[in-house]
């Protein structure tokens, strides 16, 4: 098994305040700006997505949306983990620390979702900065209040058999 490539804690940190304290217009037509400001390379966009190298791979971060603004950006902040049992734990062990150097930075978390995928949030006033624990990777994402209600509402509609 490899080792599970991560981002550092101090650079975790940093990236998600500076996501947490971005005021933009939320715009598609406005992103390749954005992402230069971050140091992203644009890879692909069309009118409701925009893929980018975040620093883990040729299109490894993505931006979806709707009417041309953008919705919620997802970047992975750790390599893929190996599905075996050492990966499943090198992940669980990333999630603890990536989630403990969070929580030192902007306090309790407003929301914690246990689960296969786990995820913690940290709600604004109008976006929430998500860390999410899939199943080969960690992401952080910025997702709009309204987008994540709307997620979140249909991900319980699904779970109670209604979609």
């Amino acid at each position: 098994m490899s080792e599970l490539i991560t981002t550092a804690d101090a650079d975790l940190v940093d990236l998600a305040t500076r996501l947490r304290e971005l005021r933009w217009s939320w715009q598609f037509s406005d992103f390749a700006g954005l992402a230069a400001d971050f140091g992203w390379n644009m890879v692909s966009t069309r009118e409701n997505r925009a893929r980018f190298d975040c620093g883990f791979g040729h299109a490894s971060g993505i931006a979806r949306g709707n009417a041309g603004r953008v919705q919620v950006m997802e970047l992975p902040v750790t390599g893929f983990a190996s599905q075996d049992d050492a990966g499943r734990d090198a992940l669980n062990d990333t999630f603890a620390r990536m989630t403990a150097a969070l929580t030192a930075a902007f306090g309790a978390p407003t929301a914690k979702l246990p689960g296969t995928c786990s995820e913690i949030r940290w709600a604004g006033p109008e976006a929430t900065l998500r860390l999410i624990a899939g199943s080969v990777r960690i992401n952080l994402a910025l997702a709009t209040n309204g987008w994540l209600a709307n997620n979140d509402e249909a991900i319980e509609l699904e779970r109670q058999g209604l979609l």
